[in-house]
């Protein structure tokens, strides 16, 4: 938490009376006395192929990220591995799923996520190589690197509110960028 009081974080370990089984994930945090405490993030329900294969807590507990089998809206149907933003409201779902990440980045309230991935999330990337993605939901999922051509991209970094994107890649984004 921004006051340091409380700290969030995720594990298949039980650590408090009414903990899940150790392979199924669950949010705690524990306080500035020592205590742990098990979040409610209604997860229950997600077991066998449909129990969560990521989770990630916003600094404060109250947004989550999470991939899962499961359908967690109306509006996903496919039956495979999805990524979704929650928090007490409900769930939102990341069009087009992350895929593979090898790099994930978030702003503090997960309005924004930044990610790496060899798998396309949109039909314009067909380079078949790892490239830059952005989502927020306000604007959906953007490609930050080209898509087209192949090389690799790094993400360096992602500035507090989502905007920009800092990164490097061996792909030629246009004018002025010259392969060296």
């Amino acid at each position: 938490s921004a006051d340091s009081s409380k700290v969030y974080f995720t594990t298949i370990q039980a650590l408090v009376a009414g903990g899940t089984d150790a392979d199924l994930l669950d949010g705690y945090y524990s306080d500035s006395a020592g205590g742990m405490h098990l979040m409610d993030l209604n997860l229950d329900a997600l077991t066998g192929t449909d129990k969560p294969q990521t989770l990630q807590l916003s600094p404060d507990g109250t947004h989550w990220l999470l991939s899962t089998n499961a359908s967690l809206v109306p509006g996903d149907t496919n039956g495979t591995l999805d990524w979704y933003v929650g928090d007490a409201g409900g769930w939102e779902l990341i069009p087009g799923g992350l895929g593979t990440t090898t790099q994930l980045l978030t702003t503090a309230n997960m309005s924004t996520i930044v990610w790496a991935s060899a798998d396309p999330a949109l039909i314009t990337d067909t380079d078949g190589t790892s490239d830059i993605y952005r989502w927020s939901a306000a604007d959906g999922t953007q490609l930050v690197t080209d898509g087209t051509v192949s090389g690799a991209s790094t993400i360096r970094a992602l500035s507090s509110d989502g905007s920009r994107v800092v990164f490097s890649t061996d792909e030629d984004l246009g004018d002025g960028d010259a392969a060296v």
